[in-house]
C-alpha cells in the first residue's frame, strides 16, 4: 500500500511540475516553441504560432493592467462618454426603483423595501479608477519591476510573482467596494454580485458597443 500511495504522490506531482513548465514554454526561445507546436497540431490541431510581438503586447495588457489602463485612457478615451454612462446609469437605477414600487406586484413590501435598498447601494464602476491618473502612484506600484526587453522569460516570471504578491497582500483583510479588479481597456460590461457593483470599463464605452452622444440614449 506504501509503494502505491507514494507512486500516486509521485505522479500527481510529476504532472503539477509538468503543467508549471507546460504554461511557460510559449516564453521560451524558438526551438522550444516548436516543440510546444508539434505538441500542440496534435492536441488541438493548432498550425502556426501567436507572433511573439502579438503575445507579448496582450501580456502586457492583461498583467500590468493599471499602466496599459492608462495609456489606453489617454489616447482614446473621451471623459463625456464616461460623464454619460453615469446619468445612464442613475436613470436605470431609477427606473428600476420606480418599477418596484409601482408596478412589481407579487414581492411583498418587506422584500421590495431590500431590492429598493439593494437598487440604492449598487456601486457603479466606470471607464477608470481615478488613481491610474496619478503618476506617483503608478510609479510606486511598479518601481521594484525591472524589465530587460532580451529576456522575455524573465519578465514574465517576475510579473508572475508581482501579481501574486499583490493578491496574497488582501488575504485576512477586508477588499474595500471602491477597490477595482477590471482593467480599463476591457470590452465588457458585468454585474459583480459579490460586490453589487456595475461595471462599464473604458474599453467597452466604444464604437461598436456604445456610440456616446452620436446617437440616441
Amino acid at each position: 500500500a506504501s509503494i502505491i500511495i507514494l507512486c500516486l504522490f509521485r505522479t500527481v506531482a510529476n504532472y503539477i511540475q509538468w503543467r508549471t513548465v507546460f504554461s511557460k514554454i510559449t516564453t521560451l526561445s524558438r526551438r522550444f516553441l516548436y516543440r510546444y507546436l508539434d505538441f500542440a497540431r496534435v492536441t488541438t490541431g493548432t498550425t502556426s504560432l501567436t507572433p511573439r510581438w502579438d503575445k507579448c503586447v496582450n501580456y502586457v495588457e492583461n498583467s500590468l493592467v493599471y499602466a496599459t489602463g492608462r495609456l489606453f485612457v489617454d489616447t482614446h478615451f473621451q471623459e463625456d462618454k464616461k460623464h454619460m454612462m453615469e446619468e445612464l446609469i442613475e436613470g436605470i437605477r431609477w427606473a428600476f426603483i420606480d418599477m418596484l414600487e409601482k408596478e412589481n406586484d407579487w414581492m411583498d413590501q418587506q422584500t421590495k423595501t431590500k431590492a429598493i435598498e439593494k437598487a440604492h447601494a449598487v456601486l457603479a464602476k466606470v471607464g477608470y479608477p481615478e488613481f491610474i491618473l496619478n503618476d506617483t502612484y503608478l510609479t510606486e506600484d511598479l518601481k521594484q519591476l525591472e524589465f530587460n526587453e532580451k529576456d522575455y522569460y524573465g519578465n514574465v516570471m517576475q510579473t508572475l510573482k508581482f501579481i501574486a504578491q499583490s493578491d496574497i497582500s488582501w488575504l485576512r483583510r477586508s477588499v474595500p467596494r471602491t477597490e477595482w479588479f477590471t482593467n480599463p481597456t476591457t470590452v465588457n460590461a458585468f454585474y459583480s454580485s459579490s460586490t453589487n457593483q456595475i461595471r462599464f470599463p473604458a474599453g467597452e464605452l466604444q464604437k461598436p458597443f456604445f456610440w456616446g452622444r452620436e446617437y440616441p440614449r
